[in-house]
């Protein structure tokens, strides 16, 4: 908040208003300072694996309210979409928060490479500050995620006969 105190000119004369509160105005939109996911590979072979997208959002005055992440696949599919709600922050606060949010890879999926698309980001106003990947690559924020699906050999013994006595 802003205090102001409003100066008339009446009758050749200054006169002052008492002080008055105007609220600051909020023109900035969010701001991703930092960004990670882990792993950064996932053997889906056996088993779904779990992916934890680290985001670390700034908003000078009203707050972060959500984002959205959009992923697509080497082969040129859709790779995902997160949601970055208010409710996944593990610390700070609306205006220096780090959020956290996790991707499942279904076991039995074909191999491919999942590739940050894009990230839209919005505070409480309402303005919007729009990422893509070519900005993350700008800050040195991981793009690529690799999805193998690879399973070990088990060598289980043969057994051809039994002695029984």
């Amino acid at each position: 908040m802003k205090t102001i105190a409003i100066v008339l000119l009446i009758g050749g004369l200054l006169m002052a208003s008492e002080p008055v509160m105007i609220a600051d105005v909020d023109t900035e939109p969010p701001e991703l300072i930092g960004f990670d996911f882990s792993p950064r590979s996932a053997n889906v072979g056996l088993v779904d694996q779990w992916i934890t997208f680290t985001f670390r959002i700034t908003d000078d005055r009203s707050g972060f309210s959500h984002a959205q992440m959009n992923l697509d696949t080497d082969a040129g599919g859709e790779g995902g979409v997160i949601i970055v709600w208010p409710a996944y922050r593990v610390s700070g606060n609306e205006l220096d928060g780090v959020y956290e949010c996790k991707l499942v890879i279904r076991r039995f999926r074909e191999p491919h490479i999942r590739i940050i698309r894009d990230i839209r980001m919005f505070d409480v106003v309402g303005n919007i500050a729009e990422m893509t990947r070519d900005d993350f690559v700008a800050l040195g924020f991981p793009v690529m995620l690799t999805v193998t699906n690879a399973v070990e050999k088990l060598y289980i013994p043969l057994v051809t006969t039994v002695d029984v006595e």
